[in-house]
């Protein structure tokens, strides 16, 4: 039998061969077409190219034999020859290409013309433009030469027009090539198209018009009609399913009243099926509300046995008897109304509820009916009953613990429900009473963790199996533990943590190692230190107890203590002791040996005079000795007395300057740029502060060098710098500076000397003053010491930019302060000098606006040996000098050394600051 399938196979397969051959031949005609096309056109364009190179060499040959001409230069000779090479090379080119019969001819011309001109004319033509004959030269032209020429050249531009004509034609040609070839393909495309579309109608009309038919049958037979169909003459598939349609329809009216009578049998089973359906849905239903209520009770027995949090607990609690009973409201909350949880109750009704008092008459489970109340009953329309149900929880005691309260409405409770919940309520209060004693427990463990929190000592606990089980926050801190982590840690964790945290690790591990141990018994301690990032001392102590229960060794609890302030003061202790010891011996042997002298022994008298000064001199250093430490223990103790007075500082310093015994090594230098220099304050302990720090700087700068004293005014308020050239200060002590009874350990300061009192002093009496006291260093290069005061009232009456500096050596203190301030007054800075070697040499620098000098400056030089040696300065040349004496004036001298002002004392100070400003 042959298929529909092979058959219509076999017919797409023949069509599509008939396509692809079709559109095959299209494609090869085309390819062959173009080929030709795109040879042709190369041809042309090679010859069109040639063509012009032709008749550009040829215009080059005609342009430089003119050039020769008209120049008769050697160059365009040389360019002549060129073109005529350029001409025979574009010529040989040309005649390589397939021409034509008119394009030989016109190559066969062109050879014969360029030979005669190359040959004859053109030798002619130079000959003549060499004898300057541009007459004969002109007539040789007009016989025909250039018109020859022209004629040639208009030839190859014709030549060159004509293959341009023809690319364009043969351009022309493909595009209408391929214009009809896809003509072509577009109408055996449509008869294509055309085709497939009678042959579906063809296909369509053979297929679906029998399964139409035997689709009628099929509804027939549906309907329980007889079917009217023919027996098929197809020998196909639809021949085959028609014979079989037939044969099933009468197989299936012959059966049909067979299973007629077995469906009503099956409808009968089916119904008694439904039947038994449903009592096994009741069944099931019923189940199901069993096992959920078994799943809710199973719930509320976790609850009440493992629930410890009292919030969560009446949560649950509510929650589950609501489910349980379906309660419209319910609420259940402790008797001291520490807690409570609802469902359904308004927030009034919570407080009403809570508020109330708990009456002593009522215990055990009561259920009372009442009428709804309007808000209640504010949904039905029929009036009805609500059912109050109240149970008290109590303990052991009979003491009531808690209640459970819950309502129904319009639902009465059964005495099953009844009893079941009165069970739950006995259950609730052994609930409740492990819900206070867990409370209990957790409070008295809360209160011994705070108790521990707040200690100042770490704390650890270890337990018998080697485990961190408890510690505290002090702890936490040490060991960089989170307070939140869990406590409980393996032994290889927290003793990793501590010994990589010290210094002594190994003797910590030891120590840890063998008192976690069941035969240590007792307490034993050790010390150590912690690494810090910034290398600070911290010394702590730890502190090893065993701990027993029962007589049965349980752990070790561990108490580590910082002791960094004890361990310090220790330190300091035995420091104190060497340098007391020292700092009291070194006079007293010189005291006491002076002395045995002196008793012992006839001297002369001023021997006896200078041992007796050595004697006073050594006194009075142990008296300043005695003297420290007596302020320093008034000051730690608060009782050390402040005179507060208005006080300049400026004539402080000046006074305390002119009293400070300053070595013939060293240079003052007074540097005073204060404008405002009242302060509130003792005048005698501030005294105290600059002259112990003026002593330092002497005493730190033992090569010698300069100490300056700067007076200044810095963001509101009064500030005084002493500055020295000398050992300085290492940058790791400068933390430690103002510490008492710290000194500076190196072995140049170890020869100097000193208690460490002094800068502790210092810092005490600047800060009851309400100042700062800072130190700046360079190690090597000298340190400064700063102290910045509070001003008593703000004067912004004038300026000191600091830009015009005057030097100043006068060695009366009180002229030399009322110089300063008039000079000040008028925005100048002042220098003060005391000594004139040391002033010479800072105006050899070159920064002074002027000098102000007295003429009696003491022994060695006196004020015309300061003035002459300024003046042989050459920067100094003509710098304003004004004389301040009480002298009568030199008029040579002061004409000699130009100088700008003498100022006999007295005399009124504005006349000082007049000199300058002129």
């Amino acid at each position: 039998m042959r298929t529909m399938r092979s058959k219509y196979l076999m017919i797409a397969a023949g069509a599509s061969l008939i396509v692809v051959l079709t559109y095959l031949f299209i494609t090869l005609y085309m390819n062959d077409y173009q080929k030709d096309l795109l040879a042709e056109q190369d041809e042309i364009f090679e010859k069109q190219e040639a063509a012009s190179n032709l008749a550009d060499s040829l215009n080059e040959v005609f342009f430089r034999a003119r050039g020769v001409y008209a120049f008769q230069s050697e160059f365009e000779r040389e360019r002549l020859s060129e073109a005529l090479l350029e001409y025979d090379q574009a010529v040989r080119e040309y005649e390589v290409l397939e021409l034509t019969g008119g394009e030989q001819l016109m190559v066969s011309e062109l050879r014969g013309f360029m030979q005669e001109y190359e040959t004859v004319t053109l030798p002619a033509a130079l000959n003549l433009a060499e004898q300057g004959d541009y007459e004969s030269l002109i007539t040789l032209s007009q016989t025909g030469v250039n018109l020859a020429v022209n004629d040639f050249v208009s030839y190859t531009k014709q030549t060159e027009s004509a293959l341009e004509n023809r690319m364009s034609e043969v351009t022309e040609q493909s595009i209408n090539s391929m214009t009809s070839a896809f003509t072509l393909s577009l109408v055996i495309t449509g008869l294509l198209v055309l085709l497939i579309i009678l042959f579906l109608w063809r296909t369509i009309h053979s297929i679906v018009k029998p399964i139409e038919k035997l689709h009628k049958a099929a509804l027939d037979v549906q309907h329980g009609g007889k079917p009217i169909i023919e027996t098929s003459s197809r020998n196909d598939e639809l021949g085959s399913l028609t014979d079989s349609f037939i044969d099933m329809t009468a197989y299936l009216q012959q059966n049909e009243e067979e299973l007629q009578a077995q469906n009503e049998e099956l409808i009968a089973q089916q119904e008694a099926m439904h039947e038994q359906q449903d009592q096994l849905a009741v069944t099931l239903a019923e189940t199901q509300e069993t096992k959920g209520r078994l799943e809710i009770f199973n719930d509320l027995n976790h609850v009440l046995s493992n629930t410890s949090n009292r919030y969560k607990f009446l949560d649950e609690m509510v929650r589950h008897m609501e489910r349980l009973y379906a309660f419209d409201q319910v609420m259940m909350y402790m008797a001291d109304r520490s807690a409570y949880s609802a469902i359904n109750v308004p927030a009034e009704k919570i407080n009403q509820i809570l508020q109330a008092p708990l009456y002593s008459d009522e215990r055990g489970m009561r259920v009372r009916k009442r009428l709804a109340k309007s808000e209640e009953d504010s949904l039905h329309t029929v009036k009805s009953y609500v059912y109050d149900l109240t149970a008290e929880i109590t303990n052991a005691t009979g003491e009531t613990i808690g209640v459970f309260r819950a309502n129904r409405y319009g639902r009465p409770f059964g005495e099953d429900e009844c009893e079941e919940i009165e069970g739950l309520v006995k259950r609730m209060s052994i609930a409740f009473e492990r819900l206070l004693a867990f409370d209990e427990i957790k409070y008295a463990r809360e209160l011994t963790q705070d108790m521990l929190d707040n200690m100042t000592e770490g704390l650890q606990l270890i337990n018998k199996d080697r485990c961190m089980v408890q510690h505290n926050q002090a702890l936490c801190r040490l060991l960089n533990i989170d307070p939140t982590e869990e406590e409980k840690n393996e032994c290889d964790e927290w003793l990793g943590r501590i010994a990589s945290s010290v210094n002594e690790e190994d003797e910590l591990k030891d120590f840890f190692e063998s008192s976690i141990q069941s035969s240590f018994n007792g307490t034993r301690s050790i010390r150590y230190t912690l690494k810090t990032s910034d290398e600070s001392l911290r010394v702590f102590e730890v502190y090893g107890m065993s701990v027993y229960r029962d007589r049965e060794w349980t752990g070790t609890i561990f108490v580590h203590r910082d002791i960094t302030k004890d361990y310090e003061v220790d330190q300091m202790k035995s420091e104190l002791v060497s340098t007391v010891s020292h700092e009291l011996r070194t006079p007293l042997s010189s005291v006491l040996g002076f002395a045995e002298l002196l008793l012992t022994k006839e001297m002369k008298p001023e021997k006896q005079k200078r041992y007796i000064e050595t004697i006073h001199k050594e006194a009075k250093r142990l008296t300043n000795l005695i003297n420290d430490f007596l302020d320093l223990q008034r000051m730690e103790s608060g009782r050390q007395e402040y005179h507060m007075n208005e006080v300049r500082l400026d004539e402080l310093v000046v006074d305390i300057l002119e009293k400070v015994n300053i070595p013939a090594t060293h240079a003052l230098i007074l540097k005073d740029q204060m404008d405002n220099n009242v302060i509130l304050g003792d005048r005698e302990r501030l005294t105290q502060v600059m002259t112990n720090l003026l002593n330092n700087a002497v005493k730190f700068s033992p090569q010698g060098g300069d100490i300056i004293v700067l007076l200044c005014n810095r963001s509101g308020r009064a500030c005084v710098s002493v500055e020295d050239q000398g050992i300085g200060i290492p940058e790791g002590e400068m933390n430690h500076l103002f510490q008492k009874f710290r000194r500076v350990d190196n072995s140049e300061t170890r020869k100097i000397g000193g208690t460490g009192l002094g800068l502790a002093i210092c810092k005490e009496i600047v800060q009851r003053h309400d100042g700062d006291i800072y130190a700046t260093s360079e190690p090597g290069h000298g340190s400064a010491f700063h102290i910045e005061l509070p001003l008593l009232r703000e004067n912004r009456s004038h300026s000191i930019s600091g830009n015009e500096k005057i030097l100043l050596l006068e060695d009366d203190p009180s002229l030399a302060l009322l110089i300063a301030d008039e000079l000040k007054s008028n925005g100048f800075s002042v220098i003060h000098h005391y000594q004139p070697e040391r002033a010479i040499e800072a105006a050899a620098t070159g920064t002074f606006s002027g000098i102000v000098v007295d003429l009696m400056l003491g022994d060695g030089l006196n004020g015309w040996d300061v003035i002459r040696q300024i003046r042989e300065q050459e920067e100094n040349e003509a710098l304003p000098i004004v004389v301040s004496s009480a002298l009568d004036e030199d008029t040579e001298k002061v004409r000699q050394y130009h100088i700008t002002a003498y100022l006999t004392k007295p005399y009124p100070p504005e006349a000082l600051s007049a000199a300058f400003r002129k």
